[in-house]
């Protein structure tokens, strides 16, 4: 019974509840080859492939990974109700304890989450209020669905807070509340602390978006003039019971890191006050969303060398280059000589951002990769680079990502010129623009990091 432990966790499937809440970040080095994170399942098999059987369905199967991680048919496959009985995996709660049972949050893929909530549990939702990125306010059943800005804090996104935030006030202590946060929180989400503006708020994360600063360290600085960040939404209800519905964009899943942690307790917040039944559910996590690519890719090429990267990586986009391609190529060297290799990444690179090119972080790295890799590989191999943001959009591009092979990126290169000229000025998306490298998928309604994919294989 959910009731017996006042806390329960969750947590991603490879991290305990310590490594995921309290741990330090393993880290993303080459001085850890990934050959020591591979899957048994992942057998070596000797075969020749042409980079154009592999290029084609990656392309298919990131999008239809990016399908089946769709939030509703996510929060489909992990609750369930049995009689009175809200079951989520293993964990299960009576409804009938409480009184009333509300649904909260904010983020890119609360929208979804709701929808799932409220064809799983329908009139059982007494009420409820979810920001995310939507242009007029709409409602899911007994859910109002409310507009929040992003990237940057907005006029929306505070005047749908302060909304939130009078609803979650009428909660009493004898009711269960749902609180979704996904990624985007941090700025759909937030109330300025007193002397501050949406104005400030808008103002000082730009400044933060272009410093390079990675999630850590950005959170860190937004809960300082926010009312509602680290924990401090805790303080403005008093339910019997809370439970936290999280679908990670960051590296190793910090709950406390996710949209800001609005609703996770802190003992560094002593004002926030833990409901006597208190939880915490993943919903959806990046490695998750990279298994289930793997997993993908292997079944379509069972003899291929699948190798995904169990480490979520958050460091400036040229080290990760650096250490994605020496993986690598360290991986395609150790296989046999006609053996393809699939190596898949995911997290979250920084850019120190100058300049208004067009661009995002998953274009400039995937253009890194590609030029790094055409530049260290022999002519006998043939590479193909997918980079790609599982939320659908990359910075300014209105894509998702790009997939580009060897051969196309020359053609590129023989058309617009050298693509050190696009780097140093962050205007990769005019490099791919107007090529069928491009990945628009439009907005996917979640957001679990980035995806990076390096196929190699011999000629």
């Amino acid at each position: 019974q959910l009731s017996t432990p006042r806390f329960f966790f969750l947590l991603p499937a490879l991290c305990s509840p310590l490594t995921a809440i309290s741990s330090p970040l393993p880290a993303f080095s080459s001085c850890s080859p990934l050959s020591a994170l591979r899957s048994p399942l992942f057998v070596k098999k000797a075969v020749t492939y042409s980079m154009k059987k592999l290029t084609i369905p990656l392309k298919t199967t990131f999008i239809d990974v990016l399908k089946d991680s769709e939030p509703a048919r996510r929060v489909a496959s992990k609750f369930k109700m049995v009689g009175n009985y809200l079951i989520i995996d293993k964990y299960q709660v009576n409804l009938k304890d409480f009184d009333k049972l509300y649904v909260f949050g904010a983020g890119k893929a609360a929208k979804q989450v709701a929808t799932g909530l409220n064809q799983l549990l329908g009139d059982r939702i007494f009420s409820g209020c979810v920001i995310s990125p939507i242009e007029k306010p709409e409602t899911v059943g007994n859910i109002t669905i409310l507009p929040g800005d992003h990237p940057l804090p907005g006029p929306h996104s505070v005047s749908s807070s302060n909304t939130l935030l009078s609803q979650l006030k009428k909660v009493t202590s004898k009711d269960l509340v749902l609180f979704i946060t996904t990624g985007g929180a941090s700025s759909m989400y937030c109330v300025p602390e007193d002397g501050f503006t949406w104005q400030d708020l808008r103002m000082r994360t730009q400044e933060l978006l272009r410093s390079g600063a990675d999630i850590y360290e950005m959170n860190h600085i937004r809960s300082q003039w926010d009312k509602v960040k680290a924990g401090k939404t805790l303080s403005f209800a008093k339910p019997k019971g809370w439970v936290n519905l999280l679908i990670s964009d960051v590296p190793g899943d910090d709950p406390f890191v996710i949209g800001s942690g609005p609703a996770i307790a802190s003992n560094s917040h002593p004002k926030a006050w833990v409901p006597e039944i208190y939880g915490l559910v993943f919903i959806d996590t990046p490695y998750e969303f990279a298994s289930l690519l793997g997993a993908k890719l292997k079944v379509q090429h069972p003899n291929a060398e699948v190798i995904i990267d169990e480490t979520s990586y958050n460091m400036d986009v040229e080290y990760v280059s650096e250490v994605m391609i020496q993986n690598t190529i360290v991986e395609h060297l150790s296989l046999e000589s006609n053996q393809a290799v699939i190596m898949v990444f995911h997290g979250e690179s920084t850019i120190k951002v100058e300049g208004d090119g067009l661009g995002g972080r998953n274009h400039h790295l995937g253009l890194l990769l590609l030029s790094q890799l055409d530049d260290l590989l022999p002519e006998n191999i043939d590479f193909t680079v997918l980079s790609a943001g599982t939320d659908g959009i990359d910075g300014n591009t209105g894509a998702a990502g790009i997939i580009c092979d060897r051969a196309e990126y020359r053609s590129i290169v023989k058309k617009k010129g050298k693509p050190s000229k696009f780097l140093s000025t962050f205007d990769s998306g005019s490099f791919f623009s107007g090529f069928d490298c491009v990945i628009k998928t439009g907005p996917t309604g979640t957001n679990l990091m980035d995806i990076q994919v390096i196929v190699c294989s011999m000629k």
